[in-house]
């Protein structure tokens, strides 16, 4: 039986089996680094400039506001709490 710490630490090893052990754990810094340290460099500095959501995510957002902004909801049924849009 596999846990979800074994399937990502698979996925950070995947190619890097048959290296020495240098270049392993060489492997498993960089790309540890690369999933971690990096995004969460972004995260700071995004904060920093008090923006709360990535740019994708709020284009996203946006669009998603575009398209269902013509969209009305009604409660049709009390009891059920059954919606019509």
């Amino acid at each position: 039986m596999t846990t979800n710490l074994a399937k990502c630490i698979n996925s950070v090893l995947m190619g890097a089996w048959s290296l020495l052990v240098y270049s392993l754990v060489k492997t498993t810094f960089e790309r540890t680094k690369d999933r971690f340290v990096e995004p969460g460099t972004k995260a700071k500095c995004m904060l920093r400039v008090s923006h709360l959501y990535p740019e994708h995510i709020i284009a996203l957002l946006r669009k998603n506001e575009e398209q269902y902004a013509m969209c009305h909801v009604q409660r049709y049924e009390k009891q059920s709490l059954e919606f019509d849009v």
